[in-house]
């Protein structure tokens, strides 16, 4: 059952979602668009907030269950038994760097006693890094996958198989991250109550920022990027800094402590925000 488009903005509440105000200069129906219409068509199935901005990407499916599958990766994503997540030792050098920036930035918020949680862990690159300097350290990931490649690069981290919607509301931690996460789940209002409940000093979260023009999320025929060409590359938000201002803080559960820009490959390959929120209980 395809779902509906919501009214409202997720993140301010007192936004409408606009249509045909985002565009586009990637193939809509298979068709290369002539260059003079670069940025100029409507993106399908996009809408943007009129008061905070926030880009709203409608894929019609269950992104949740999406994430669960091996569509989200693909079949060059896993090795032959599925044990493991595959990952180019180029791209492991150039991302053993972010994660070591990400660390740097982490350092300065978590204490090296504190317990950590890394979500949506995946390869467990960061945990790579800071379980040199943290000793309280979880992971959790949808995909199963990631429970057998962490038991052998990470076998000291303990690893939880779950939605992140799904954790128990009675097992805490000190401070958690997300590294390019939260533009994955749908229902973030849902995440943010989560997290008030099981994060009890800081939330350190890494988004995408300033990533327009936008690929249209049902159209198969994008090439948004190389890792996902023909598929949907899983981000149904894409965050402005006042939207996330008003995500986390307008009901008082959070307060923005700090927000960095970062330039193209520091921390991914296009410009990133790391936002620092700290829980107000």
């Amino acid at each position: 059952m395809k779902k509906e488009v919501p009214r409202k903005c997720h993140c301010c509440e007192d936004g409408d979602y606009i249509s045909d105000s985002v565009y586009t200069s990637f193939p809509i129906n298979n068709q290369v668009l002539p260059i003079h219409l670069s940025h100029r068509l409507p993106c399908p199935d996009t809408y943007k907030c009129n008061k905070c901005d926030h880009i709203y990407r409608h894929y019609e499916e269950d992104v949740t269950e999406y994430h669960k599958s091996d569509n989200y990766r693909g079949e060059k994503g896993f090795s032959e038994d599925k044990k493991k997540f595959t990952i180019s030792e180029e791209l492991k050098k150039i991302r053993n760097q972010r994660w070591s920036n990400q660390l740097s930035i982490v350092q300065h918020f978590v204490k090296k006693d504190d317990s950590l949680i890394d979500l949506a862990t995946g390869t467990g690159g960061f945990l790579g890094h800071a379980k040199k300097y943290y000793k309280n350290l979880t992971g959790t990931d949808l995909h199963p996958t990631a429970l057998s490649h962490n038991a052998e690069t990470n076998p000291e981290v303990n690893i939880i198989i779950s939605d992140i919607l799904d954790m128990d509301d009675n097992v805490s931690y000190d401070c958690a991250t997300a590294f390019d996460v939260i533009e994955h789940v749908d229902d973030i209002k849902a995440l943010v109550k989560k997290l008030h409940k099981i994060v009890n000093k800081y939330f350190i979260l890494q988004i995408p920022f300033n990533r327009a023009p936008y690929p249209p999320p049902n159209d198969p025929h994008h090439w948004a990027n190389g890792h996902c060409a023909g598929r949907f590359d899983g981000h149904v938000h894409y965050y402005t800094e006042k939207s996330i201002e008003s995500l986390f803080c307008k009901n008082g559960l959070f307060s923005l402590e700090s927000i960095i820009k970062s330039g193209q490959g520091v921390l991914a390959n296009g410009e990133e925000l790391i936002a620092v929120v700290k829980n107000n209980s």
